[in-house]
């Protein structure tokens, strides 16, 4: 036997910090791509939630549709939107939002309040508690992702002026018209007054849409604003561009 012994390898400094950086580098990548990737117009947890909403809504007015006299009346009257202010519960589904431009089978469900990891992180939309209730005078706004967790507001700045958007609440489904958009800083909060900016002064039924620009970055706020248009009860069929989405079966979700 050789009384020699085998020198042993040494890896150079340089080549393990390489290694490091490159393992790093894929496992950052790898989950880069997986969050930012853009799901399908409207993630299909959000379109289920947003089906069973519905399914509620009209079973609760099925419920009442058998009743006659003042609450029938009530409930079917136009003029009696919104006249309950008090706001819900945080995470409660506070609507369904329909907006063709969007994606032909967009549907989202709009939750009460803006928490990002109870709401906002879940692929649904969050109302502001402090604006207007859904349909109801003033400012209504709402806001979710755009390049992240679902991007249900991925095609927000497709909109094109009248393009319609609907939202359907446990009354019926109020149409809105897209009238403009604005890009502001994150820390203009005055979106979200019921008169937002100059070119929205005296139309007392907005619904403000908001989130995040550019993709990916973030370094200001993308606003989009429509106006009130007609109101359908639930008592009549809905909208012709809501109904085909109301019996969507998606492939996977949650139920609430």
């Amino acid at each position: 036997m050789s009384g020699r012994r085998r020198a042993r390898s040494r890896t150079h400094p340089i080549t393990v910090g390489f290694e490091v950086l490159l393992t790093v580098g894929v496992l950052t990548c790898g989950y880069l791509g997986w969050k930012l990737t853009p799901d399908p117009p409207a993630p299909p947890v959000q379109v289920e939630a947003a089906g069973l909403a519905s399914d509620d809504w009209e079973a609760e007015f099925a419920s009442l549709s058998r009743r006659t006299g003042p609450e029938l009346e009530r409930i079917a009257d136009e003029e009696y939107r919104n006249l309950n202010t008090d706001p819900a519960d945080i995470g409660t589904v506070v609507g369904v939002l329909y907006a063709p431009r969007l994606g032909d089978q967009f549907k989202v469900t709009i939750l009460e309040g803006t928490n990002k990891d109870d709401i906002l992180d879940t692929g649904a939309a969050g109302r502001y508690q402090q604006t207007a209730q859904l349909g109801g005078a003033g400012n209504a706004v709402i806001t979710a992702h755009r390049s992240a967790y679902g991007s249900p507001f991925w095609n927000l700045a497709e909109l094109r002026v009248g393009d319609p958007i609907y939202v359907e609440t446990v009354d019926g489904w109020y149409e809105y018209r897209y009238r403009n958009s604005a890009y502001v800083d994150p820390s203009q909060i005055s979106v979200l007054n019921d008169w937002p900016d100059t070119e929205n002064i005296g139309f007392d039924h907005l619904l403000t849409l908001i989130s995040c620009n550019p993709r990916y970055v973030a370094s200001e706020r993308l606003v989009a604003y429509a106006l009130l248009e007609s109101f359908t009860p639930r008592s009549e069929p809905a909208p012709a561009d809501v109904a085909p989405l109301l019996d969507i079966e998606p492939d996977r979700g949650v139920h609430w």
